[in-house]
């Protein structure tokens, strides 16, 4: 008698825990793929951040350039004689082709 007991008990509760096993088995599958999207995400994150910080750098740059160049505008006049070869009203331009 007390071995049919245990048998239908154990018919009871095989179809739950076959139940829990697969749900066990299945979030276990579905987390280890979510841990590696996880880490992938990391990994992006981690490379936008560098190029944020490369940009910034640029930004700080070219901040400083545009600074150096606006307060008297000595710089600008520089770069405009030299490179573009402009010169001030009454002023004679004379260049000198270079030797080749």
């Amino acid at each position: 008698m007390p071995n049919e007991l245990q048998r239908d008990k154990a018919r009871r509760w095989l179809p739950l825990g076959l139940l829990l096993l697969g749900f066990l088995g299945f979030f276990w599958l579905n987390g280890y793929e979510a841990l590696i999207d996880l880490n992938d995400s990391w990994e992006k994150e981690s490379q936008m951040e560098e190029a944020v910080r490369e940009l910034e750098d640029e930004n700080d740059r070219i901040e400083t350039a545009i600074k150096e160049l606006a307060p008297d505008g000595k710089a600008v006049e520089q770069i405009a004689r030299q490179d573009l070869g402009y010169a001030k009203p009454g002023e004679i331009v004379v260049k000198i082709p270079d030797k080749q």
